[in-house]
């Protein structure tokens, strides 16, 4: 099984976001800093700052409305999207438009593979937490500050191209292969092939309520991933970069958080062995994936299991469906580090009948602080979920709203009106829900 880490350096990202204004073109070319950086040096910044466009304002957000743990300030529609769309726009995705400009240069397939599959993870968090969102036209500079959106739909169309086209860029003899400079898997090809099949299985199961769904397809995509073993993961140093969920919970926020609510309400009423690993003593802080050097998860073999469960079972397999959710709980529990005598009994305690709400309602445990099981409660209603009445807005939201720095600088281009009700912000309204939850 690949299971690498990533060790999060604070790296200066060189990247100009194409929806914003004019002075950040003039602070790229500041006669300070370079213009140009090497692939070694625009790569590990990349996967570095990966981190916090996924486990930072994204994570904390929709844990909130999936009831993995409880805010006690209730803020739910106070968040600052800004921050997250800077640091994917502005950091990450036009760092790797100079990684694939520069590996295209100096014909170095492996570095351009690469690039196409972090380009795809980028844009389908974005997608499925926004929307409609900038590509075709986004990215470039000073030429052209206002770029249209593309409809998530496409981009999505664009996400399976550039898995596909990274993915056979792997296969071709490469000069120059990342090494100590890909944080994320040390330049090991066959894995990320693996994570460019494992990302083709997440995306796909993402259409289960349209008519294009092919469970087939979600399976053959799984089991190329699993044949190798996909752990893909974020991991953290103990002094200066430490886990974002420990920043907030541990450093900056205490007692916002806290770790009761739907999902531990539900892990006691069953005895999962996973509640320690789960919530501290006091109930602030999150002692495995929350401590100061744990792991921040991307893609994992456990979720492989289940989506591949979730396909089975819509495909009419039960029996296979029952064993890849049981695999993928013996998973989470091995991950997290429960004895396995512990996670067979927990197992051996679950329900006879295999059905999807089982499967979703024990993959919604198996995703603690991960954004996925917002996208999978938004496809399939499970688990069964309600708004918290001290919440401002009366509905679990659908969708992210655009941030303001969009209204500001590019509004006439923004698939929403400025003047948008927050229920229509938050994709109450069926009108601007998210291509795959209509």
């Amino acid at each position: 099984m690949i299971r690498k880490k990533l060790v999060v350096v604070v790296l200066g990202a060189i990247g100009l976001f194409g929806c914003s204004n004019q002075w950040l073109d003039d602070y790229r070319l500041d006669p300070n800093r370079p213009s140009e950086v090497s692939m070694q040096v625009l790569l590990p910044a990349i996967q570095a700052n990966y981190a916090m466009v996924q486990g930072d304002v994204l994570a904390r957000a929709s844990a909130e409305w999936m009831q993995h743990m409880t805010s006690q300030i209730r803020t739910a529609y106070e968040y600052n999207y800004d921050r997250t769309w800077n640091n994917a726009y502005a950091g990450g995705l036009y760092d790797l438009k100079l990684l694939r400009q520069q590996s295209i240069a100096l014909d170095a397939p492996a570095y351009t593979g690469i690039a196409d599959i972090m380009t795809a993870l980028y844009m389908g968090l974005l997608v499925d937490h926004f929307g409609d969102v900038p590509f075709s036209e986004a990215l470039a500079g000073s030429e052209d500050l206002k770029p249209s959106y593309d409809s998530g739909a496409a981009v999505y169309d664009s996400i399976f191209s550039l898995l596909s086209r990274g993915k056979a860029q792997l296969l071709r003899f490469s000069a120059m292969v990342p090494g100590g400079d890909d944080l994320m898997l040390q330049g090991d090809l066959g894995a990320w092939a693996a994570v460019a099949d494992g990302l083709v299985a997440r995306n796909l199961n993402h259409l289960s309520e349209l008519p294009t769904y092919d469970a087939a397809a979600v399976i053959a995509a799984c089991d190329s991933a699993l044949a190798v073993g996909v752990d893909f993961q974020i991991g953290f140093e103990e002094e200066i970069n430490q886990n974002p969920w420990y920043q907030f919970t541990v450093i900056d926020r205490v007692g916002y958080f806290t770790q009761e609510g739907f999902l531990h309400s539900r892990m006691d009423s069953t005895a999962d062995p996973r509640i320690a690993f789960y919530r501290s003593s006091d109930l602030w802080s999150i002692p495995s994936l929350g401590a100061a050097t744990a792991d921040l998860p991307v893609l994992t073999t456990f979720e492989l299991e289940f989506i591949k469960a979730e396909a089975q079972f819509r495909s009419g397999d039960l029996t296979g469906a029952r064993g890849s959710m049981e695999q993928g709980i013996a998973a989470n529990m091995a991950y997290l580090g429960v004895a396995s005598d512990s996670s067979q009994l927990y197992v051996d305690s679950l329900p006879g009948a295999t059905t999807l709400e089982l499967i979703m309602e024990e993959k919604y445990i198996s995703m603690f602080t991960q954004g996925e099981s917002w996208t999978d409660w938004r496809r399939t209603g499970y688990p069964t979920l309600s708004a918290d009445p001290l919440w401002y807005l009366t509905e679990i939201p659908r969708r992210m709203p655009y941030p303001e720095s969009e209204y500001l600088y590019n509004n006439e281009k923004v698939p929403m009106p400025e003047d948008a009700t927050y229920e229509e912000r938050y994709g109450m309204s069926p009108e601007y829900r998210i291509f795959w939850d209509k």
